[in-house]
This record gives structure tokens, sequence and C-alpha cells, in this order.
């Protein structure tokens, strides 16, 4: 099979998506709706963008779950958001949770919830608001789903 055909293909797959899921579409207004029908062009270029901006933030999440602790939570980042560093320094601490096991990176710390950090020994609300707001600013949260 060639290029092209591979390519022809996988636009007929995708047309053939958008046909099935066309009641999705109902949530657009009808100016909308005829504005996409009169400018193809442009709305399969918006199109694209949004799915390459999914793919973006996407890569970008997955890159913040690899980060360690130990180089997130720095002196200089918890004085930056406000924080007071001995708050940062018992986050830093959280390599390791309640029962020993190791909390590597932003993607071990985001797997657990706020109430689960809070029976680490030292981990109080200013440091559970810090690993919050330092999970945010990276598009995590506590007790995002294990992947």
């Amino acid at each position: 099979m060639s290029e092209k055909q591979s390519r022809r293909g996988q636009v007929d797959r995708m047309l053939g998506q958008i046909v099935s899921h066309g009641r999705l579409f109902e949530a657009m207004t009808v100016a909308e709706r005829q504005w996409v029908i009169i400018n193809p062009g442009p709305a399969i270029t918006l199109f694209m963008a949004a799915v390459r901006e999914l793919n973006r933030v996407e890569r970008e999440e997955a890159g913040a779950r690899n980060l360690l602790i130990t180089e997130v939570f720095t002196r200089e980042l918890c004085e930056e958001l406000g924080f007071h560093v001995g708050v940062n320094t018992r986050a830093h601490r959280l390599t390791h949770d309640e029962e020993g096991k190791t909390l590597l990176t932003l993607g071990d710390l985001a797997k657990r919830t706020r109430a689960e950090l809070r029976r680490v020994p030292r981990v109080g609300d200013l440091t559970l608001d810090l690993i919050e707001a330092v999970l945010s600013q990276r598009g995590l949260h506590l007790g995002a789903p294990k992947l």
C-alpha cells in the first residue's frame, strides 16, 4: 500500500468518526454550523490546531509527571509562590510516604490524595497547599488517576 493510499484511508476513517459522532455538533449554534459548511477549509484548520494543542498539553503533562520531586521543590520556587522555606523542606522530604513507599516523581505524588499525604508526619495544610500549587502549575492535581 502506498503512502498516499494509507493517508487517504486515515482521512476516510477520520471523516467516518466525524459523521458517526455528528450529534456532538448539536451544541453548535445554527450560525456556527453554517459557517463550517461555507468555510470547510478554515474549519478543518481550526480542528487540526485544536488536536495539535491537545497533543502538546498531553506531552507537557507526561513530562511533568516524570519530574523528580527533589528537583521541583526548591527554595526559590517556595519563595516565588509565597510559602515559608520550612514548608518547602517538608514537601521536599516527601520522597517517602507513611508506608515507606518511594515517591520520586510528581506523577507519584499526584496519585495520592490530600488525606493520604496528611497522614505523613510533619505534613500539614501549608505543605499540602504548596504541593497543590506546584502540581497545578504543571497541569496536575492530587488524586490524579493512576496511569
